[in-house]
């Protein structure tokens, strides 16, 4: 390898790097501005629309499934990003669930870990589809 190929390589790796760091970070800071929200009562009074809190999970959820998407896909040594962001959801929603059980002025259920779970599904199959576009 010449120096110039070798200077190219080094420096794809470097900006791949800071982007996996800059996804991982992007991770966290979103899981613990949800735990924030989770952490006391909710002061927003939601719309009386059938199913919307769902929709807030898995709209909450899908966004967390992207994230996480661009943090594992960016890891060497992940072979199945998609599956380790849905993964990491879904255990992070039930982990949540279950901090909110212990949370005075707020509750848990099973409808909203499985709407949290379905949001980043659907979020991961939409890029699953895109990526699949784009190699064909």
């Amino acid at each position: 390898m010449n120096e110039d190929t070798t200077q190219l390589r080094n420096s794809i790796e470097s900006e791949n790097s800071i982007w996996a760091w800059f996804w991982a970070v992007a991770l966290i800071v979103y899981c613990g501005w949800i735990f924030y929200l989770s952490s006391g009562p909710i002061e927003v009074k939601l719309p009386e629309i059938a199913f919307f809190d769902l929709v807030l999970h898995a709209g909450a959820y899908g966004i967390m499934g992207f994230i996480g998407w661009q943090a594992f896909s960016r890891q060497y040594w992940v072979d199945k990003p998609l599956l380790w962001s849905w993964g990491y959801a879904t255990v992070y929603g039930f982990s949540d669930e279950l901090h909110q059980y212990f949370v005075p002025g707020r509750f848990s259920t099973i409808e909203d870990w499985i709407a949290d779970s379905v949001g980043a599904a659907l979020m991961l199959t939409l890029i699953h589809l895109w990526l699949k576009r784009e190699t064909h």
